[in-house]
């Protein structure tokens, strides 16, 4: 029981500390809060989120069909067999590798195939092309 009775009855801080506190001689000394380090740390995770903010409002994400498509003099015409071609518009960005156009025609033909036609400077040839039909910024996502 001794040893109980010291702890219920001592006192509430060390006498080192309090000798700290109370020295006059340590209270012009600044006070060490952060090192460099964890100051990095919050540079890259501020820097992060300023990223994330910029791009939600000025990136974008786009919903593509993508389809087979034959060049001859310039003209494009692609088959697109998919069920989101319904939402292919004439105006719609259509892309060949880097190399982008307006989609001017749109149709089906007697197979349910949607044929998209477009203009394009590029060598005659059987492309892979792909056909923006949704574009939506990370913003608008999230609040709509």
């Amino acid at each position: 029981m001794g040893s109980s009775e010291k702890k219920a009855g001592g006192p509430l801080f060390r006498k080192k500390a309090l000798t700290r506190i109370a020295s006059p001689e340590e209270l012009n000394d600044y006070l060490k809060v952060t090192n460099p380090a964890n100051w990095m740390i919050l540079g890259s995770i501020i820097a992060i989120l300023i990223g994330i903010i910029v791009w939600s409002f000025a990136g974008n994400l786009n919903t593509y069909v993508s389809g087979e498509a034959v060049a001859e003099d310039g003209q494009i015409t692609a088959h697109i067999v998919n069920d989101n071609a319904r939402y292919i518009r004439e105006g719609q960005t259509i892309m060949i590798g880097e190399k982008t156009s307006k989609v001017f025609k749109v149709e089906q033909d007697e197979f349910g195939r949607t044929r998209v036609e477009a203009s394009m400077d590029i060598p005659d040839g059987e492309y892979m092309v792909k056909i923006v039909i949704e574009q939506i910024t990370p913003f608008e996502l999230l609040f709509n």
